[in-house]
């Protein structure tokens, strides 16, 4: 048998690229002979999103050569909402919504399939009784792992290894933590597409062939991609490091600004003109944790001395760990002027 699972889509309706993603998935699903889909949940940003959207979503879905598509809710899916309500939403019969709690079990194409919602109380699985196991088991579920939480969401649950074993599982396919991850028999697809700053990193979705017992791991190209950007910032004038050519498609560009300014004025002036610059990108953002803004200290002749003798040393540095040390050090020391000049010390 071989099959698809892909997670964390979250398609909005105030993006409209999101639905691109769907659309490469089907694709690239159609191109590796695949007929059977699998969502680990959050397919959808929000309920609200998954009203809005249901029929083009089921339009999709129709006209694609998938003969059957499991949506499991993850909790943005599930927002406001119960899984009894969920249940209800009527979508075209290739498209099987999965809202049994706390698990629900299904042959698909002769392998057996645990399904797991987004709850917040898995132990009532231990008491659930499943057929013998005759096949390869394999769990669909959307959560954490107790030992690793990667998700950053407000609203989380937790899967136990041992729940695994108690279900007598082969392969674990989970979604809800936005990173390619795998642990043994447990894999995380990570999100099919960039959600947040700071998630860096390929998305895409896998492919299982389980007679040859193999899994690709396909990248979607309009999953976007973060890049990152340096820029090295001295008042009024800054120089950009490594900025590429080309942008890859929907791609959300981060400028890391380093070094200082005498005040927010010019810090925005910097932010304008980059903006400009990152013109092609879905989204810019500024990063400007290591902008130390200089105030009165920059007409200091103990700083110019310091700052000279600063960026001679900085500017041989090769070594990140070292550039952080001495960038740490230029913040210490100016935080230390600035109360001596103010006379706090």
């Amino acid at each position: 048998m071989k099959f698809a699972f892909a997670s964390d889509l979250h398609i909005t309706k105030n993006e409209d690229w999101t639905l691109d993603v769907l659309d490469e998935i089907l694709a690239k699903c159609r191109n590796n002979g695949i007929h059977f889909l699998f969502f680990g949940g959050d397919v959808f940003d929000s309920f609200e999103d998954l009203l809005s959207l249901k029929d083009k979503f089921n339009e999709i879905i129709v006209n694609s050569n998938l003969e059957k598509v499991f949506f499991l809710p993850g909790n943005h899916d599930l927002k406001g909402i119960t899984l009894e309500e969920f249940s209800g939403l009527q979508f075209d019969e290739k498209i099987k919504l999965i809202s049994t709690s706390p698990l629900d079990y299904r042959n698909v194409g002769g392998i057996e399939f645990v399904f797991i919602p987004f709850q917040k109380d898995f132990l009532k699985i231990y008491n659930m009784p499943l057929p013998e196991k005759r096949t390869k088991r394999i769990v669909i579920g959307h959560g954490s792992l107790i030992d690793y939480n990667f998700a950053g969401e407000d609203e989380d649950c937790y899967f136990d290894e041992g729940l695994f074993e108690y279900l007598e599982t082969d392969l674990v396919l989970l979604g809800h933590i936005h990173k390619n991850v795998a642990k043994g028999k447990i894999i995380y697809p990570g999100s099919a597409r960039v959600w947040r700053n700071g998630e860096v990193g390929k998305h895409g979705f896998y492919v299982f062939d389980l007679e040859e017992n193999k899994a690709n791991f396909i990248e979607l190209e309009s999953g976007g991609k973060i890049v990152e950007v340096n820029v090295m910032v001295e008042n009024e004038n800054f120089e950009v490091k490594d900025m590429p050519s080309e942008l890859p498609k929907n791609c959300w560009l981060v400028f890391k600004l380093k070094g200082f300014v005498q005040d927010e004025r010019m810090l925005e002036n910097i932010r304008d003109s980059l903006s400009s610059n990152g013109r092609g990108a879905l989204k810019i953002f500024f990063d400007e944790e290591n902008v130390l803004e200089t105030g009165s200290c920059y007409d200091s002749e103990l700083f110019k001395i310091f700052m000279e003798k600063w960026k001679k040393h900085y500017d041989t540095l090769v070594d990140n760990d070292e550039k952080m040390i001495y960038e740490l050090a230029r913040k210490y020391f100016l935080y230390e002027l600035s109360s001596l000049l103010e006379g706090k010390n």
